[in-house]
């Protein structure tokens, strides 16, 4: 029998017999065989088309059985530690924190039930508070502590429960709560009081700082008043991360924006001469140092409209303590 070549012609197989075959008579038994496999082969194909799942129903049915587990798991994890003195327990126990850490995780919350509100009413934040008073305080555990508090400011409703020990969630409760990061961060700066029992290092100061902010943006601007130490200080605070490229004084000046949105910080300030200095500035605009310019635009820094905007929540509560900048146009800024 003469030899057959196979050929793949717009997805499916022939066989052609070679010019040989032909030429000793087995060219027509050749050829029916030939269509009868060409003839099978598509069948084939036509089957295994049939039988075959689309590509994505094929991978949610790999990933069904993964993410139902461990929904499941996550659901468990909520019914397990809703006993708030079970939850408190787990963190004291080896690698309970490490569970607590994956817990409070963001991605979990979007894999399975929320798990935010047992640590809610578990008070997770009281010990890491506790320890931030201590004197003496390793590294390591002032990022746990501060770790577990990033974990609660950054959902709003959680930083509305944050209250100081042996008191109840409720108005002006969240600021009081922090109120030893406050001190770390700008008692040091005042000429008026003393130094806080523990001080971080600049490792710790970042974290720290997002966390106020994140307490100061979820309280309402009526339960948002603060001693006026506080005020002083945001404005002459130094390192990081308030002096670490634009971006850490457009920190600086939205913290106090956000702070003077209260009729009894805007009054404070106005008694405040480097407050007043401070808003009275030109402010500036500019980008990251740096030869990247995608990465010099998202890290560039603007805080001139937000002194603007801050010397008027002065002055509206004492005319003439702050002599507010122009408001910056298109115009003033092409020079024309």
């Amino acid at each position: 029998m003469g030899s057959l070549r196979p050929w793949n012609l717009f997805g499916k197989t022939a066989y052609k017999v070679s010019t040989n075959a032909a030429a000793s008579g087995v060219g027509p038994a050749s050829s029916n065989l030939a269509l009868q496999l060409s003839q099978a082969r598509a069948r084939r194909q036509a089957q295994e088309a049939g039988s075959s799942m689309p590509p994505f129903q094929r991978n949610m049915t790999y990933l069904a059985g993964p993410f139902s587990m461990l929904w499941a798991l996550l659901l468990a994890a909520r019914w397990r530690y809703s006993d708030e003195d079970r939850l408190r327990e787990l963190e004291k126990q080896p690698g309970g924190a490490i569970l607590l850490d994956v817990l409070a995780w963001r991605v979990a919350a979007h894999l399975g039930p929320y798990q935010i509100p047992n640590l809610c009413r578990a008070k997770m934040h009281e010990e890491p508070l506790r320890m931030l008073q201590e004197p003496v305080l390793l590294d390591s555990e002032r990022m746990q502590a501060l770790r577990r508090l990033g974990q609660l400011s950054q959902r709003r409703l959680a930083a509305l429960s944050l209250a100081p020990p042996k008191a109840e969630p409720g108005p002006g409760q969240p600021l009081r709560a922090i109120e030893p990061l406050l001190l770390d961060a700008f008692f040091q700066d005042s000429a008026s009081a003393t130094r806080s029992p523990g001080t971080s290092a600049d490792s710790h100061k970042e974290s720290a700082a997002k966390i106020i902010l994140d307490v100061v943006s979820a309280c309402g601007p009526e339960d948002r008043q603060v001693p006026s130490w506080t005020l002083s200080g945001l404005v002459k605070a130094r390192g990081i991360p308030w002096q670490v490229g634009p971006q850490g004084e457009e920190l600086r000046a939205t913290l106090l924006l956000q702070l003077l949105r209260t009729p009894a910080n805007a009054a404070a300030a106005a008694g405040q001469a480097e407050v007043c200095q401070y808003l009275a500035g030109p402010g500036f605009k500019k980008k990251e140092d740096t030869s990247l310019p995608l990465k010099a635009y998202l890290l560039s820094g603007e805080t001139h409209d937000l002194l603007r905007r801050g010397a008027k929540m002065v002055v509206k509560q004492r005319p003439g303590a702050v002599e507010a900048q122009e408001r910056r146009s298109l115009q003033l800024a092409s020079g024309k």
